[in-house]
């Protein structure tokens, strides 16, 4: 090999050793599993869309707003939570699937109540407790335990 080419073939093997070093952790950072709403709260910047700043339902508030109340127990936040982050784990990375018709039965009932109507609601009162069955149900896609 000539003393021209020494330079090319020192610069190409540097090359080859960064991206051996670099690229495992930059695939690292893009996951296969669906996120948490834990996730996605803290961290709007990995949000694929821009419905972060758009108003969820009749909330009076956005998407992220939504997700940074804390649901002291209010079954319409907690079912929003798990709502968005399915959303955006649909949005993002995977698909909704067979969780579909659980998502959008939750987008029907967010279209019909808001935050307060539901805070109002007994334990026991039936659309109280189908806000609570779909967040459990939502809850599992987003831990990757829903099939």
């Amino acid at each position: 090999m000539g003393d021209t080419m020494k330079p090319v073939v020192i610069a190409g093997l540097a090359l080859v050793a960064v991206l051996f070093l670099v690229m495992p952790a930059l695939a690292c950072d893009i996951p296969d599993e669906p996120l948490t709403q834990g996730y996605w709260k803290n961290h709007p910047g990995e949000w694929a869309s821009e419905e972060k700043f758009s108003n969820f339902f009749k909330s009076g508030d956005s998407y992220l707003g939504v997700l940074k109340t804390p649901t002291r127990g209010n079954a319409y936040y907690i079912l929003a939570h798990q709502h968005i982050a399915a959303y955006l784990n649909g949005a993002a990375w995977t698909e909704i699937g067979s969780i579909r018709e659980v998502w959008w039965e939750a987008k029907s009932l967010f279209c019909t109540y808001g935050p307060d109507e539901i805070a109002r609601m007994k334990g026991n009162d039936p659309v109280r407790r189908q806000f609570v069955s779909l967040a459990e149900t939502l809850d599992a896609f987003n831990n990757g335990h829903y099939s």
